[in-house]
């Protein structure tokens, strides 16, 4: 967040949801007008500013209780028969994409962040995978058909952890040394066939 472009990818004041795994979450579609207004108050305060912040986030809050009570938070969300096409699209195409880059076939998946459900898994079966990881659902890691996955979320402490940050956002926008640095790691990944 230190990096100064950052504000124009995500503008300071711009209300946060929580965010699910899309592998087991619906899209929510936040109304644009509660996006707009609670942005719109956020350029009346300089947030930089220590004292200016409870004052803004009071008034956000207001915001957001208002279109709460209203039930118009949300405008919409996803259908279950979507949310299927989009799981099928996730989980089965990027499996065909995956061998198809690479000529050699993908035979475990291990799910981001962990998060999975049993209609995932069991489409990821139908799809070929001869398993997964259990991740978040621990009492599916003595399954035959499961791999306990263990998360490295080790503390790496403020300073390395803001590091590797940057160098994710960094490497994503092809912002040198980082980019620099991603190709060079996928090419030794390549040279040593690594997937």
């Amino acid at each position: 967040m230190n990096d100064p472009d950052f504000e124009k990818r995500l503008p300071l004041g711009t209300p946060l949801f929580e965010e699910k795994s899309a592998v087991i979450a619906r899209i929510h579609q936040i109304n644009p007008d509660f996006m707009s207004e609670v942005t719109a108050l956020a350029d009346k305060y300089e947030l930089n500013i220590p004292e200016h912040r409870p004052v803004f986030e009071t008034a956000a809050r207001e915001i957001y209780r208002r279109y709460k009570e209203a039930g118009t938070v949300v405008t919409a969300i996803e259908s279950e028969e979507a949310y299927r096409r989009r799981l099928e699209y996730e989980v089965v195409e990027s499996k065909h994409i995956i061998e198809s880059q690479l000529q050699k076939p993908v035979r475990f998946l291990c799910w981001p962040h962990g998060d999975n459900s049993h209609e995932a898994h069991a489409l990821a079966k139908a799809a070929g995978y001869l398993a997964t990881t259990s991740g978040k659902m621990p009492a599916e890691a003595g399954k035959p058909d499961r791999i306990p996955r263990f998360g490295t979320a080790w503390d790496l402490g403020p300073w390395l952890n803001r590091q590797k940050f940057h160098y994710k956002i960094a490497s994503h926008y092809h912002k040198q040394p980082y980019y620099a640095l991603w190709l060079a790691n996928e090419y030794k990944n390549k040279i040593l066939k690594r997937g």
